[in-house]
């Protein structure tokens, strides 16, 4: 008989990330976190965006899964947050309406990444950011299923592997490697935060660490900076600059400068 989950870990683990999101961003921006208005794509069940709200002024949280969306509603509702049904991939808001969004886990579950990359840069402000995170396709152990090299592989084989490991009837993630997420991305500046999260989690709220984490802290800066497959998830901010030109994916790594 299967294990039921444990809503209390799965909250301490919801809580301890939605905490290094806001020191993350704490740390980029210094000041004038509670005037923002921020926009949470994949909110799931509300508990990290119930969280976000403590720090900031507005926040809109949308999935469109309607089950959760539902459960949100019922569980963290607070003033000056608002939940609904909605797609990454066609964000029901007019150009330029937020200035902070929040993007963690979200671009391997969808469709078509390049839509939900555009639409990101479409709803935020000039000058506005975005938090940025999801998994490293290159990394040895896939981060959904635990099992090794399952993302290297083309979708008929990792469909397999997965009834093999009875872990599915198919294999429904699509990361991207370091690169194929920087050329995603390319309309924004780059702020790179990995590499200084791995260095000091618990600057950034990560006292329970799990054990990829552990393994990349004992790599040195250089090296984890220098060959980005070893990395298992990346931590990006991505800035929307004034001048609203094609910056060709320029990256400015905090982690090293």
């Amino acid at each position: 008989m299967k294990k039921p989950p444990d809503e209390n870990a799965c909250f301490r683990t919801r809580e301890e990330q939605a905490e290094k999101i806001i020191r993350v961003i704490a740390d980029y921006l210094k000041s004038g976190l509670q005037d923002l208005f921020c926009l949470d794509i994949g909110c799931s069940n509300g508990i990290m965006s119930g969280i976000f709200r403590t720090q900031y002024k507005q926040v809109v949280a949308f999935d469109v899964n309607k089950t959760l969306v539902n459960e949100a509603n019922e569980s963290f509702k607070i003033d000056g947050i608002y939940y609904l049904i909605a797609d990454g991939e066609q964000i029901p808001f007019p150009d330029e309406s937020f200035d902070l969004i929040i993007c963690a886990q979200i671009y391997e579950h969808t469709q078509e990444p390049e839509a939900l990359a555009s639409e990101i840069f479409r709803v935020l402000r000039k000058n506005g950011i975005c938090f940025f995170s999801g998994p490293n396709r290159l990394f040895i152990i896939e981060q959904h299923y635990r099992l090794p090299f399952l993302s290297w592989l083309p979708k008929t084989y990792a469909n397999q592997y997965m009834r093999l490991f009875r872990r599915g009837s198919s294999y429904g993630i699509s990361p991207l490697n370091y690169w194929q997420l920087r050329r995603l991305l390319r309309k924004f500046v780059i702020h790179d935060y990995t590499v200084k999260i791995i260095s000091d989690p618990e600057r950034f709220g990560l006292h329970d660490r799990n054990i990829f984490l552990n393994i990349a802290k004992l790599l040195p800066q250089f090296f984890l900076s220098s060959y980005p497959f070893w990395i298992p998830n990346f931590n990006w901010i991505l800035v929307k600059r004034e001048n609203d030109i094609h910056t060709d994916n320029l990256t400015h790594d905090s982690a090293i400068r």
